[in-house]
């Protein structure tokens, strides 16, 4: 009867560890998720302000052209305010908050061994957030695009050369950046999808450990 006794007491006791630790990890999951969903909301929010803001720029650039000069160095100066926001926004995007040149979608580099040591592990670790070298690419190009195209025609404008000249690069603008745009929509749509993946990843993972959560007391009974 001890035996019987003792025996029970060590199989509750397991449960409850178990039980224990399944929702210590379902908990520090939800968190988990709860802040890293939060940071991909107000990157898709960042990123989508970035073309809105595009074409902010040219429509100032515009105004600039055809204002007088008392005038100019007030919108001058708004063009300079965007274009800085442009550069914060973007660092965001893609170093995030700890800003040091670093890709924050750069693959771990145990990730980059498996990869090279097979190309299966390739699609067995494409996990939102862990392997998405899209995301990568992407937000290279539109920084690419950004510093090496789009800013240094929007200053060289600024520089008093002459209407006719300005007037040409203007145009030359106007054409430019419809296509960055979409550039930066394709980022976004990434994001978006790299979002949805995790929201579809945490939810299973939610109703996994609920499942084990309910064979673990089964086995209990």
């Amino acid at each position: 009867m001890k035996r019987f006794r003792k025996g029970l007491i060590y199989k509750l006791g397991i449960v409850l560890l178990l039980l224990f630790l399944i929702k210590l990890i379902m908990i520090s999951v939800g968190i988990y998720s709860s802040i890293n969903l939060e940071g991909d909301a107000k990157s898709i929010n960042y990123a989508g302000s970035e073309r809105m803001r595009s074409y902010k720029l040219l429509f100032l650039v515009n105004e600039w052209l055809q204002a007088d000069e008392k005038s100019r160095h007030k919108i001058k100066a708004l063009i300079q305010a965007e274009v800085t926001r442009f550069d914060d926004v973007l660092a965001y995007l893609r170093e995030g908050d700890e800003v040091g040149g670093m890709n924050k979608y750069e693959e771990p580099v145990i990730i980059v061994f498996l990869i090279e040591l097979h190309p299966s592990f390739k699609y067995l670790l494409s996990w939102p957030g862990v392997y998405e070298p899209e995301l990568k690419k992407q937000i290279e190009k539109v920084t690419a695009d950004w510093i090496g195209e789009i800013r240094p025609r929007i200053m060289n404008i600024l520089v008093a050369e002459g209407r006719y000249r300005n007037n040409k690069r203007a145009l030359v603008l106007k054409e430019k950046i419809p296509a960055f745009v979409d550039e930066v929509d394709d980022f976004v749509t990434l994001l978006e999808g790299s979002f949805d993946r995790k929201v579809s990843l945490f939810t299973a993972l939610q109703y996994l450990f609920l499942l084990v959560t309910i064979g673990v007391s089964l086995i209990a009974i």
